[in-house]
């Protein structure tokens, strides 16, 4: 490795060893974050889903179609199934 030796004797990292690991830092932060943010879009849609009397999909004509049981129940699995992916629990 690229390893420097201060006035003491002692290991330090490089200027780019340095760098490496702040950009590898940085690169988690962010990924820490947008799992957060798709963790709690995800609680909120199914939130939504589960709280609604109704769930409806937008046709091709840009109409309101209402979801059957099946189709709804569908839905909700999905929304609990990305809970799962993003929050890592139901």
């Amino acid at each position: 490795m690229n390893e420097k030796k201060n006035a003491s004797g002692c290991c330090k990292y490089s200027k780019e060893q340095r760098q490496e690991k702040r950009e590898q830092a940085e690169a988690q932060k962010k990924q820490k974050e947008e799992r957060e943010r798709n963790c709690n879009l995800a609680k909120d849609q199914l939130r939504n889903y589960e709280q609604a009397g109704y769930i409806y999909d937008i046709d091709k004509k840009g109409n309101r179609v209402i979801l059957d049981e099946e189709k709804q129940a569908d839905a909700i699995q999905q929304a609990r199934d990305a809970v799962k992916q993003w929050c890592g629990k139901t």
